[in-house]
């Protein structure tokens, strides 16, 4: 399921295609982990580090999808100066 929320947020990162994309994991990931212990699917004892892992993944996601967007978006073409 933590791959679903990587994946999201890396998609996001390259669809909106700015940089503050980048401070998502720190407040997706922490949601998620969240909804987890309050649904009562329970977290195991590594959660912490679990919890490091995604924001870690999905920091480089958004990363990895704001870098790629702007590469491929086409820059205006400068006139030479007269």
């Amino acid at each position: 399921m933590w791959i679903a929320v990587v994946v999201l947020i890396g998609l996001t990162g390259g669809v909106v295609g700015r940089w503050w994309t980048l401070l998502l994991p720190f407040v997706v990931c922490p949601i998620y982990f969240l909804v987890i212990a309050r649904r009562g699917a329970g977290v195991v004892d590594g959660w912490r580090f679990g919890a490091l892992v995604v924001v870690g993944f999905s920091l480089a996601a958004a990363a990895l999808g704001v870098s790629l967007r702007a590469l491929l978006r086409p820059r205006p073409k400068r006139l030479a100066p007269r």
